[in-house]
């Protein structure tokens, strides 16, 4: 979170988003992870005061959400650790009295560790100590939003990702990024700090040069994610957009990093069940200004998604092929929830027949529903219509 304190005040359509993405991913990470771990983390970076007071009602923040979690399931509780770093000694109180309160009450979880420190300090401290011990780190979920963008530091990501089997999810804050891009030799360390190096920065200054907002937006987002890939060789990166309120701009953006496809899988299926978009089949971004003007700022290219599921149909695939393959690929920002939609879209449309096991044609209407919705299970065949 953060520790600009007035960010505490009021609790956000975009930070209800973000805790409704970590609470999901969350548990499916954890839930995973346990059937080969006994040993998972999850360490919040920016912790804050552990709550939001919007207006007289109370919202919990991340590291209240993330204990909650944990002392939801019994398996959970015996297993998860959690650390909460926070550099703001006013925030830092709160979030004392926040956690040792839910502990109180929660006493079967492991006890919350907190640490009063810069996000930078906290993490190498905590690596520097398993390390010296020769303790190898349990898979571990860090989470990592700043208010801004100085603090997180590249190298400390960079370390964390390669000491042990972790996913990080990270606020990124690109309207921060281009300010600190456009303001010359008063830049500072921050841009060097968050990329990695100096020689990054400048390399990063020198290619948006004469770019147009949208050019520049694009080049600095593709630059950290080549970057990431790089140094930490974790390939697979998702990018959720948060639209600003008040204005058709995106405002930062919502990163995901891990190494395994399964995650990467996972996590775009929960961007696109939260995200909102004006053609109302979710998506990677949640668009709030644009939506109420009735323009479309991020439009999924709906249509051109569905020609390219035609042309895979050269020859007929399992929905599997579909559902694990396709969104298992690194560059491809569609996923198992947005392939099986454009599929029944496209089965309405009389271009493509559904056939279960037996090679017998089938209906939506006449296949198992769910929740009243039709379905279209991984083990059908996925054929083209042949014309009539």
């Amino acid at each position: 979170m953060s520790n600009d304190r007035s960010h505490f005040v009021e609790y956000r359509e975009q930070t209800r988003v973000k805790h409704e993405i970590l609470e999901k991913y969350l548990w499916i990470y954890f839930n995973v992870r346990k059937k080969w771990n006994n040993n998972l983390l999850f360490i919040d970076g920016f912790a804050g005061p552990g709550a939001y007071k919007d207006n007289g009602s109370t919202q919990p923040g991340s590291p209240i959400r993330a204990l909650q979690l944990v002392a939801d399931s019994a398996d959970l509780t015996k297993r998860v650790s959690t650390i909460f770093i926070e550099k703001d000694r006013q925030l830092f109180s709160s979030l004392e009295e926040e956690a040792n309160r839910f502990y109180g009450n929660n006493p079967g979880i492991r006890e919350p560790i907190l640490i009063n420190a810069e996000f930078r300090e906290g993490m190498e401290s905590i690596l520097d100590q398993l390390e010296g011990k020769g303790i190898t780190l349990a898979p571990t979920f860090l989470f990592v939003d700043p208010c801004g963008v100085s603090g997180v530091y590249f190298s400390t990501l960079e370390r964390l990702l390669n000491a042990c089997s972790s996913e990080i999810f990270l606020f990124f804050n690109i309207d921060g990024l281009k300010r600190i891009l456009g303001l010359g030799e008063a830049r500072g360390s921050t841009l060097p700090e968050f990329l990695g190096s100096e020689q990054e920065a400048a390399n990063l200054v020198q290619v948006i040069e004469g770019m147009s907002p949208d050019e520049k937006e694009n080049a600095i987002v593709a630059r950290y994610f080549d970057i990431v890939r790089q140094g930490t060789g974790a390939k697979f990166i998702t990018g959720f957009r948060i639209e600003k309120e008040t204005k058709r701009a995106v405002s930062h953006y919502l990163i995901h990093i891990t190494k395994h496809d399964l995650g990467f899988r996972l996590m775009k299926s929960v961007m696109w069940g939260v995200g909102r978009t004006e053609g109302g089949r979710g998506g990677l971004a949640l668009m709030q200004k644009s939506i109420q003007s009735g323009h479309s700022l991020f439009d999924p290219e709906w249509d051109s998604f569905k020609v390219s599921i035609l042309s895979d149909l050269a020859k007929p695939r399992l929905a599997s092929y579909f559902y694990e393959i396709l969104p298992g690929q690194a560059e491809n920002l569609f996923c198992e929830p947005a392939y099986r939609q454009a599929l029944l879209e496209l089965e309405n449309e009389g271009k493509i027949v559904v056939l279960n096991s037996t090679g017998t044609a089938t209906s939506a209407a006449t296949r198992k529903k769910n929740r009243g919705e039709p379905t279209l299970s991984k083990t059908h065949t996925i054929q083209l219509r042949k014309p009539d």
